[in-house]
């Protein structure tokens, strides 16, 4: 099934991270994922004319993409899970959780059972 995945470019992710926790009562976890995104450049490449790259800030981005929602990653995982549940890979109607393990997992490696450690 990953092999059927198209190729996410996990910038966009880092950005729509970021905007989700600049809105929201983790300001402080913004900023300072926001120094690590920067310092390891991890947020989109910014390209010239001749094709030369550099950088993306995340203040640019935010001013070439003011159209995505604070709430856009929230958004992408509920059509995410609506999808799961749409398709019946979950094991209840009306199941809502991101995290659940085996039978009821919306992740394909959260669904293979955990077995518990030997004593």
């Amino acid at each position: 099934m990953a092999d059927d995945l198209a190729e996410l470019d996990e910038s966009e992710v880092f950005f729509l991270v970021l905007r989700w926790l600049s809105n929201g009562p983790c300001s402080n976890a913004a900023q300072a994922l926001l120094q690590d995104v920067q310092q390891h450049g991890l947020l989109p490449q910014r390209y010239n004319v001749e094709g030369g790259s550099r950088a993306g800030s995340y203040q640019s981005l935010l001013q070439q993409h003011s159209r995505v929602p604070a709430s856009a990653l929230v958004q992408l995982l509920q059509q995410a899970l609506s999808k799961v549940q749409a398709g019946g890979l979950v094991g209840a109607q009306g199941f809502s959780s991101l995290l659940a393990e085996g039978s009821f997992a919306a992740l394909p490696s959260l669904a293979t059972p955990r077995h518990p450690p030997p004593p």
